[in-house]
């Protein structure tokens, strides 16, 4: 008699064959079974091996896969909630599933982050890259034929000292492509969340992108022109009488240079107990120095048009160049579309003709 049709008379037979069917489903996963009857020794090597079979065919759902790429991408519970609009209480639920289900461990943790141990390294790289096409797939079929949408996630600062001013002449140049400005601190990447291009502020090392520099920049003293009494340029040293206004920005990419920083260049001994304001974004600090609230440190982009319209003046010739630049950064696939390659070639000739 064939094993197939033994299984199926003992199964008949005896009723106690699902109290052993649970046993060997105990055993798979590492508990004690009982002892199996001579006639039912073919049903207990069938259940294994059937369950071993079912085991390695099987994957863990969308929504728990996607939970583990976007963790491993971004490096923790809290973000990888936020990007997919849940609780980080379910993310962790998630994760712990699939790991359940592969039966291995997928991430470290170190200090505050989750990273991708060195065994599912490849295997979480290659779901990154799964999504990604399914996310292209996506905008394909929603946007069967070439979108003139062009949206550029912007840093803010950048967007209201200088990109919003010029944005007309790009339209009067090419009427056809409509662009949006995703004004946001968002450290978005091309491709995602329907975003073609980003124009960020930092040190530009992304291997990744494609990245065209517009501006390299360096700080210096900017105030109001009511400031300076005399109206004649200051010695580095009397800032020290005036209110400065300090920029509290740190991230990924570094640290925006301090006061003390700047007084270091023009050798100037440190001033004790540097105050005045204080502000985390530069648009904001910029715009404390035009209402004539103190001395700013201001960068090449951001005041280059309020220093042509004498909305600010440097006080001092002291420039401290920095590590950081203003560029524009596309995904590798898409840097020759029409409305990617023109705005990139306008944003160019734009940062050429303000320095």
């Amino acid at each position: 008699m064939c094993i197939f049709s033994e299984l199926l008379i003992s199964i008949k037979i005896d009723a106690k064959v699902a109290r052993y069917k649970k046993c060997i489903f105990y055993n798979i996963h590492g508990q004690t079974y009982g002892r199996a009857l001579p006639y039912q020794s073919h049903l207990f090597f069938f259940m294994i091996k059937l369950n071993l079979t079912m085991k390695k065919s099987h994957v863990p759902s969308l929504r728990a896969l996607h939970a583990c790429e976007s963790v491993a991408r971004l490096g923790g519970v809290k973000k990888a909630a936020m990007e997919l609009g849940v609780t980080p209480a379910a993310i962790s639920q998630l994760l712990r599933g699939v790991e359940l289900d592969l039966e291995t461990k997928l991430f470290t943790r170190v200090e505050r982050n989750l990273v991708p141990r060195a065994e599912a390294h490849d295997g979480l790289k290659d779901l990154e890259a799964a999504f990604e096409l399914v996310h292209q797939a996506v905008r394909k079929l929603r946007e069967p034929r070439p979108s003139k949408l062009l949206t550029v996630s912007v840093d803010p600062a950048f967007a209201s000292c200088w990109l919003v001013q010029r944005l007309s002449g790009f339209r009067l140049r090419h009427p056809s492509i409509d662009v949006l400005i995703d004004a946001t601190n968002r450290y978005d990447q091309p491709n995602e969340n329907s975003v073609d291009m980003v124009i960020r502020f930092g040190t530009a090392r992304e291997t990744d992108l494609v990245k065209t520099i517009l501006f390299r920049e360096s700080v210096f003293p900017v105030c109001s022109p009511d400031l300076l009494v005399s109206g004649s340029a200051l010695h580095p040293s009397e800032l020290a009488d005036l209110t400065l206004i300090h920029l509290d920005w740190s991230s990924r990419q570094g640290t925006w240079p301090t006061w003390n920083d700047w007084l270091r260049a023009a050798k100037v001994a440190k001033i004790a107990q540097v105050s005045g304001l204080l502000f985390s974004d530069h648009a904001l600090a910029l715009a404390a120095a035009i209402r004539g609230d103190g001395v700013a440190l201001g960068s090449t982009a951001l005041t280059c048009d309020a220093i042509r319209s004498r909305a600010l003046v440097c006080p001092t010739d002291v420039i401290l160049p920095t590590a950081f630049s203003y560029y524009a950064a596309v995904h590798p696939d898409r840097e020759s579309e029409t409305k990617i390659r023109v705005f990139r070639e306008w944003l160019e000739e734009e940062a050429k003709a303000s320095e």
